[in-house]
């Protein structure tokens, strides 16, 4: 009977301890997504229609590393998983002007829409696009915000002039 008891014991901790082997990289997993980002899009001639096969170059200004892929029937294209940073993104077509939004800054978790609308004209041709994404993330319902450090000191610096006595004095006028 000691037997039994004994050996289903040492049968759970081995369940456990399986199981607690297989949730360590999955979770490390989940945790490598999260600090990425997408940059996604649509790609549209000088009338509105869809661009199918046109080439979408998203290089990283801080490390120099490409990364390319080519719009679909539908002129629509995405980027997953990039890393961090600021991107220069270049839409190009044989036989039409080739389009660059530069200094695109990729954030946590953000998919980044960028659409191109490529005018006729030479090969050789580029147009120029200076300026942010949009702050708006039109592919998810969820909220988020960029805090900085002094955003964090004036928070600490309002919180330590609250003097308790103040508030102490506020709730017995009451």
């Amino acid at each position: 009977m000691r037997e039994n008891v004994t050996l289903r014991s040492t049968s759970w901790l081995f369940v456990i301890g399986i199981s607690l082997l297989c949730a360590v990289p999955g979770a490390t997993r989940v945790e490598a997504q999260a600090v990425r980002a997408a940059i996604l899009g649509t790609v549209r001639d000088g009338t509105g229609a869809a661009l199918p096969g046109v080439t979408i170059d998203a290089r990283n200004t801080g490390t120099g590393v490409s990364q390319s892929v080519t719009t679909n029937g539908q002129g629509r294209f995405n980027l997953p998983d990039l890393p961090l940073g600021t991107y220069d993104v270049q839409a190009s077509l044989a036989g039409f002007q080739s389009v660059v939004h530069k200094g695109l800054t990729l954030t946590v978790g953000s998919q980044n829409v960028v659409d191109f609308a490529l005018p006729l004209g030479q090969v050789a041709e580029t147009v120029l696009v200076t300026g942010e994404s949009p702050i708006v993330d039109t592919t998810s319902a969820a909220f988020a915000t960029t805090a900085t450090d002094s955003a964090f000191r004036s928070r600490a610096a309002a919180c330590t002039r609250a003097s308790p006595s103040s508030s102490e004095s506020a709730i017995s006028s009451r």
